[in-house]
């Protein structure tokens, strides 16, 4: 990992645009030829970041979805100054907004193409914990992307029913989402998952069981599906 001067750091926020954060604890950037600076910032207290550094992870995690085909930022630089506590990550950007964004223009085709992803990435052992409306992008031609990917992991194999589950729960469980979820249809949502997911009825009581006990609703258009 590059180690990086307190001059060096601060010339690097200094030089380009802040997108998010603030000049003294910048979040990201963006520099003049289109790439993104994202930073990370250590815990104060001993974690599992202390032993693997979130920037790290976050490349380490785009080589990995690089090779199961899922579009996701690919670091180019990953470096560190001891002396301000800051990581950072340099990566391309990519195309697209977010899910949040297109729902602001009334694209329903958005979420409606998120079942269908969902689904493929559960397929291939993609287990993003930290998975919201914000941090999946789509472009113009419906094609989608995960940033933010410090909080992934990848599995050997399809994930199982409780982490399908679990990783339903993060997504759906998203206080900011939840309103954008519910005009779209929470049920139909779900439904739709199951669907692309290809889950025989069993998986699906299991799943109608388990989220409408943790989202505090009944997931009517499940029922269906079961019979």
């Amino acid at each position: 990992m590059e180690q990086l001067t307190t001059q060096q750091m601060q010339e690097i926020i200094a030089g380009n645009e802040l997108l998010l954060g603030t000049e003294q604890y910048p979040n990201l950037l963006r520099t003049d030829s289109g790439e993104i600076v994202k930073f990370f910032y250590p815990k104060s207290r001993l974690s599992t970041s202390t032993f693997f550094p979130k920037a790290k992870v976050f490349a380490d995690n785009g080589l990995r979805l690089k090779k199961l085909q899922v579009t996701a930022p690919l670091t180019k630089r990953v470096a560190y100054c001891a002396t301000l506590k800051m990581y950072l990550v340099i990566y391309d950007r990519i195309p697209g907004k977010d899910l949040r964004m297109w729902d602001e223009e009334g694209n329903g085709a958005a979420l409606q193409g998120l079942q269908k992803y969902l689904a493929e990435l559960h397929r291939k052992g993609v287990m993003f914990r930290g998975i919201h409306l914000g941090n999946v992008l789509m472009d113009d031609e419906g094609r989608y992307a995960l940033v933010d990917i410090s909080g992934l992991s990848c599995k050997s194999k399809p994930l199982s029913l409780w982490q399908r589950m679990r990783n339903l729960i993060n997504l759906l469980g998203v206080e900011d989402d939840q309103k954008i979820l519910l005009s779209y249809g929470l049920s139909q949502f779900v439904a739709g998952y199951c669907i692309a997911a290809g889950l025989d009825k069993s998986d699906i009581a299991y799943l109608d069981r388990k989220l409408s006990w943790r989202l505090g609703q009944d997931i009517d258009a499940l029922r269906t599906l079961e019979l």
